[in-house]
């Protein structure tokens, strides 16, 4: 029992850091403020390592929001220059952020008798904050790619190719090629079929072409020319 409400108040206390890290980034990263907004923290652990890092990891129930945002938040970047006091030393100690998603899941900051009990949680600053893309790897391109396999190098530029993410609706599976914001894509199909894809039509896939390279022949590189496939 005393280990669970130990569990509870290094929880608070982690949500307590995290909304002050975001209040002072918030200037500097108002996307990463904005979908916090939407998400609740539902864990929190500290993963073993030469580095003490503490793991965030949330949830939402607002999937109207994560359909209409989700290329918008694929981001993941490190941050750097962000300081927060120790009690005993009244120094100001270094902190490291992981962002996945545009949320925080990461927190690198030493942590040894308690975060309250070392850190003054209310004195956070940036000092010359710096910022480097995460490479991650992202399975659903592979697949895209394993479709398109017969595409042309030129065309295969022309799409979002690197943000594609899967998409399932009735049991079907599509891959975006182009994101046309609130929740609207351009897709293919396993079959290579290409799909306008519209979150909340009483038709949320309807196919437009046969294959994506008969859509890119007439593609000027603006995505404006797309948006005709998006009017009923």
């Amino acid at each position: 029992m005393i280990g669970y409400f130990r569990k509870r108040k290094f929880k608070r206390e982690v949500e307590k850091l995290e909304n002050n890290l975001l209040s002072t980034l918030k200037e500097h990263f108002p996307d990463l403020a904005e979908n916090h907004d939407h998400w609740n923290l539902i864990t929190v652990m500290v993963l073993a390592g030469n580095e003490k890092i503490i793991q965030l990891m949330h949830m939402t129930t607002d999937l109207d929001y994560e359909a209409k945002n989700k290329a918008k938040h694929r981001k993941n970047f490190k941050i750097e220059g962000i300081e927060i006091m120790n009690k005993q030393s009244g120094q100001y100690i270094p902190i490291k952020i992981h962002v996945y998603g545009n949320l925080i899941q990461h927190i690198f900051l030493q942590n040894d008798k308690g975060i309250s009990k070392e850190y003054d949680l209310e004195s956070i600053r940036v000092n010359k904050l710096t910022t480097e893309t995460l490479k991650t790897e992202n399975p659903d391109e592979e697949i895209l790619r394993k479709i398109l396999k017969s595409l042309p190098k030129d065309q295969l530029e022309q799409i979002e190719i690197a943000d594609t993410f899967e998409i399932e609706l009735g049991n079907k599976f599509y891959y975006t090629v182009f994101d046309m914001e609130d929740g609207n894509y351009i897709a293919v199909n396993k079959q290579g079929k290409v799909y306008r894809l519209i979150h909340d039509h009483e038709i949320p896939a309807k196919k437009i072409f046969d294959s994506l390279d008969l859509l890119l022949d007439s593609f000027s590189d603006d995505k404006k020319d797309l948006e005709k496939f998006f009017v009923d």
